[in-house]
């Protein structure tokens, strides 16, 4: 199990700092593209304040780095018994790094893209808060009204910095979604092996004949919630920034204008068209239902590996194998 371990978080490594480099072009598009979006929000006269962000980064950051640390010394310490027999400090120091270093890459990266979406979704989330704003006006008649040109102009602006918003998203999830691949897969092997290896605690009567490795299951429930915080921040963006053309027709409803009208026609009907999903390098979508189908394919192959494995179970509760 270790030997397939360490394989995997070798080759999760090397593929996230490969895909990382051949992505890079398009990580600074996407800052590029948050920078116009900025400008084009103060000229709405909307400042975007990235404090909590940058707290959440930092706590997050300085979460994993103290875990990352507890992690190395208790590798350390933990084969430190070993050195008195073995006389092998570099080995012991060179294992530890092996184990470390998968998950400082896979921090920076997932870092990277949560910032990515949080930007998003804090912009967007004060573009629907502008829309908002502007169907209130519209509902009641004593709040002053803008002028024509002005209602015109803004949705206009709305519908750019929507559709710059939802292209910049887009090209957030080609970038990263490799690297989701792998991780998605080894975390639905992993999860499948730990749970068949727990579930034969309970079915071996005598558990001191079954070796339990808590270091695996403890690395295989931290892959299943990283999924699971990829798919919640993934979905949630999507979800937000498919609210913006129901906003635009509920304006629409409560306005008399026919230019206004028209023109909100127009641009809901284009980000219909273009509502915004993440997928997984084209093979299945990133959002919850890719939690349903993880969920249920693993307990298929996990009563499948139960079936299989009945016999070896019946062996260890007789005392026939040693």
């Amino acid at each position: 199990i270790h030997l397939y371990q360490d394989l995997f978080c070798a080759l999760l490594y090397v593929c996230e700092v490969l895909a990382g480099c051949v992505s890079a072009k398009k990580m600074v598009r996407v800052f590029k593209n948050i920078n116009e979006v900025d400008n084009m929000l103060r000229s709405l006269k909307i400042n975007i304040s990235y404090k909590k962000t940058y707290l959440y980064i930092l706590a997050y950051t300085s979460v994993v780095f103290v875990g990352i640390c507890v992690l190395f010394v208790c590798l350390v310490t933990t084969k430190a018994f070993l050195i008195c027999y073995a006389y092998r400090t570099q080995h012991v120091l060179m294992e530890a790094v092996s184990y470390c270093l998968p998950f400082v890459a896979n921090f920076l990266m997932q870092t990277q893209y949560f910032q990515c979406l949080n930007i998003l979704k804090l912009s967007i989330s004060h573009l629907l808060a502008l829309e908002r704003v502007a169907t209130i006006t519209e509902v009641i008649p004593k709040l002053p009204k803008p002028a024509e040109a002005s209602t015109l102009f803004t949705i206009n602006h709305v519908t750019r910095i929507h559709m710059l918003l939802t292209s910049t998203s887009r090209l957030v999830n080609e970038s990263f979604c490799f690297q989701h691949l792998l991780k998605i897969c080894m975390s639905f092997i992993s999860t499948v092996t730990g749970l068949f290896l727990f579930a034969m605690v309970f079915a071996i009567k005598d558990s001191s004949k079954l070796d339990f490795d808590l270091l695996f299951f403890m690395w295989t429930v931290c892959n299943a919630f990283e999924v699971f915080v990829v798919v919640w921040i993934s979905a949630g963006l999507c979800k937000e920034a498919n609210y913006c053309p129901i906003i635009l027709h509920r304006i629409r409803n409560c306005n008399a204008d026919d230019k206004v009208k028209s023109l909100i026609d127009l641009h809901s009907l284009q980000m219909f068209h273009s509502k915004l999903t993440f997928s997984v390098c084209g093979l299945f979508p990133l959002d919850y239902s890719l939690l349903y189908s993880v969920v249920a394919g693993a307990t298929t192959y996990l009563v499948i590996l139960m079936q299989f494995n009945i016999d070896m179970v019946k062996t260890y509760n007789n005392g026939t194998m040693y």
